[in-house]
């Protein structure tokens, strides 16, 4: 198998242990803060947040340019969460 190959089946791996988590979270508790400052909610949203940047970072490779990295990944990550604080669980999750 190749490295690309390894690579991907290692993601899909990952990407469904963490899908089967979230699954067994009791829903009633998605909201609750229990993550030091964060709840499920915040976390997912934050995944997202990084997910959405990294595949624009993936897309400029793809057209040869240099991706931007945030240069500041504490307020990036307070950003992600707060712009999907308002949004209902499903919008967050799905």
């Amino acid at each position: 198998m190749d490295s690309y190959s390894e690579l991907l089946n290692q993601f899909e791996k990952v990407s469904d242990e963490l899908t089967n988590l979230i699954k067994k979270f009791p829903s009633e508790r998605r909201e609750e803060v229990i993550f030091d400052r964060w709840s499920l909610k915040n976390v997912v949203s934050h995944i997202n947040h990084w997910m959405a940047h990294n595949i624009n970072c993936l897309d400029s490779l793809v057209e040869g340019k240099t991706p931007f990295w945030q240069p500041d990944t504490d307020q990036y990550n307070y950003d992600g969460v707060e712009a999907r604080k308002d949004r209902t669980w499903e919008d967050v999750y799905l």
